[in-house]
Parts: C-alpha cells; sequence; structure tokens
C-alpha cells in the first residue's frame, strides 16, 4: 500500500563486552530485526596497520562487522558504550 510504513523491528541487548556473542546476534537477526542496539560492545585488535614508528606496526581496533548491518558507535558515559546496527535489507 502506497504511503505505509512498516513496522521497525528493534532488539536491544547488554553484550558484555564478548565479540563472539555479538558476531552470533549479527549473523542470526538480520532477516528478523531493522535496529540492533548493544550495550557495551566488544573491541579487539583486528589487525596490524603498517607504522613508520613501529616495525610490528600499530593495532586497529573494532567491534564485529557483518554485511547486513551498517554500524555506528556511540559514547555517552566515561565507561559506557553502545553500538547502534541498522539492518540493510
Amino acid at each position: 500500500m502506497p504511503g505505509k510504513t512498516k513496522d521497525i523491528r528493534v532488539y536491544s541487548h547488554n553484550i558484555a563486552k564478548n565479540y563472539m556473542y555479538l558476531d552470533v546476534l549479527l549473523e542470526t537477526l538480520y532477516k528478523d530485526f531493522d535496529v540492533l542496539f548493544v550495550q557495551e560492545p566488544p573491541w579487539r585488535t583486528i589487525r596490524q596497520a603498517p607504522s613508520s614508528s613501529n616495525k610490528e606496526g600499530e593495532d586497529v581496533t573494532g567491534a564485529p562487522m557483518h554485511p547486513e548491518w551498517r554500524a555506528f558507535w556511540f559514547n555517552f558515559a566515561l565507561f559506557t558504550s553502545y553500538s547502534l546496527y541498522l539492518s540493510v535489507l
């Protein structure tokens, strides 16, 4: 029906900095939810970037990514951070 907005399906969860758990959620929820709010998203070194001052390179940190989600990160307080993933379907 023209002009009708579809329902927005939202999932919110405290991941407790568990990288693998968020990775599994991103893979399993992308067909069922449009928005995923994540409290305490995990961060870890995902690769080494070339560096002119360090032979081993500089750490590049990040959270899990998935091709069906667009990720946004927010820091609202000193020790609390949030992630927002929007489905691209």
